[in-house]
C-alpha cells in the first residue's frame, strides 16, 4: 500500500511521457503511418525536433517489437537481399533479438528445413541473418542474439538492453585504478581520445561533461597529483570557457600548490 501511494504521487508530479505521435506518408504502403518519437528533454524536449542532433534508434513496429520479416511471403527478406548487396551502411548499426518460438526438441538447424507455417517467422529471421553475413563489404555493424530461454513476450526487455549495449559500445569510458594511481599517466589525453572517438562514431561533437572532468581533477588534487589535476582543470576551461566553476577549480589547485601570483 505504501509503495502504491508513493508511485501514485510520483506519477502525479512527474508524468511519464513516452514521446509524441506523428503521422508520415508511406510511398511504399500508400498510406499514412503513425510513428512515436522520443527525444531528450534538453534543447526544448518533447515535440521539438528542430534543435540539437541525437543518435537515432529505430524500433520497428514499436507496439509489438516485431519487425515481421515473414510478412507478405517474406517480402522484406526478399527486398533486403538486393538492398544489402548494393547499399553502403557505414555508420549504421542493426541488432536482432531472436526469441525461442520453436517446438520442443527442434533446433535452429532443423527449423530451417521445416516448411510449416508455425516456423515461418524464425526461418525468415535466420534467412535474413544469412543474407547480412554474405554482404559484409556493405559496412553494416550487425549482431544478433538467440535467447533460448525467452519467448516472444519476455525477449523484449533483455533484447533491447543488449541492443543498446551493442549500439553504443563505444560510449562507456573505462578508467583503471592503475591509471588513477600513476602520476605520469595522462588522464586528460585519455579523455580527449575517448570523446573524439565517441564524436566520430555518433556523428557530432561530444565533450566530456564538466562535472565529470571536475570530479577527476579534484580527486587528483586530493591525491596531490598536481600535474594531472592541472591538465584536467585546463581541459575543462578549454571545453567550457564560460563556466566560472572551471576557473575556480584551477584556483584551488594554485592555492594547494602555494602559487598566489596566478590568482
Amino acid at each position: 500500500m505504501l509503495v502504491f501511494s508513493f508511485c501514485a504521487k510520483a506519477q502525479e508530479n512527474n508524468p511519464f511521457t513516452t514521446g509524441f505521435e506523428k503521422r508520415l506518408p508511406s510511398k511504399i504502403l500508400d498510406e499514412q503511418r503513425t510513428v512515436w518519437i522520443h527525444i531528450p528533454t534538453s534543447n526544448g524536449g518533447i515535440g521539438n525536433t528542430g534543435k540539437g542532433r541525437y543518435p537515432v534508434i529505430y524500433l520497428l513496429d514499436g507496439d509489438t517489437r516485431d519487425g515481421a520479416l515473414w510478412w507478405n511471403d517474406q517480402q522484406i527478406v526478399k527486398e533486403a537481399k538486393l538492398a544489402l548487396a548494393n547499399t553502403k551502411y557505414k555508420g549504421k548499426t542493426l541488432f536482432m533479438a531472436l526469441a525461442n518460438r520453436m517446438e520442443k526438441g527442434m533446433d535452429t538447424l532443423q527449423v530451417q528445413k521445416d516448411t510449416t507455417e508455425g516456423t515461418e517467422l524464425i526461418r525468415s529471421n535466420l534467412e535474413f541473418i544469412k543474407d547480412i553475413s554474405k554482404n559484409k563489404p556493405n559496412q553494416l555493424r550487425f549482431r544478433h542474439a538467440y535467447y533460448e530461454n525467452d519467448d516472444h513476450g519476455s525477449v523484449r526487455l533483455i533484447g533491447e538492453y543488449d541492443a543498446l549495449r551493442f549500439i553504443f559500445d563505444y560510449y562507456k569510458l573505462k578508467i583503471y585504478n592503475s591509471e588513477l594511481d600513476d602520476p605520469n599517466f595522462k588522464m586528460d589525453s585519455l579523455l580527449v581520445t575517448h570523446y573524439n572517438n565517441v564524436s566520430e562514431q555518433i556523428g557530432y561533437p561530444v565533450k566530456p561533461a564538466e562535472n565529470q572532468v571536475n570530479g577527476l581533477a579534484y580527486y587528483m588534487l586530493r591525491q596531490k597529483q598536481f600535474i594531472k589535476a592541472e591538465a584536467l582543470f585546463k581541459l575543462n576551461i578549454t571545453n567550457y570557457p564560460g563556466s566560472a566553476n572551471c576557473y575556480d577549480g584551477l584556483g584551488d589547485l594554485y592555492l594547494a600548490k602555494g602559487i598566489r601570483q596566478k590568482l
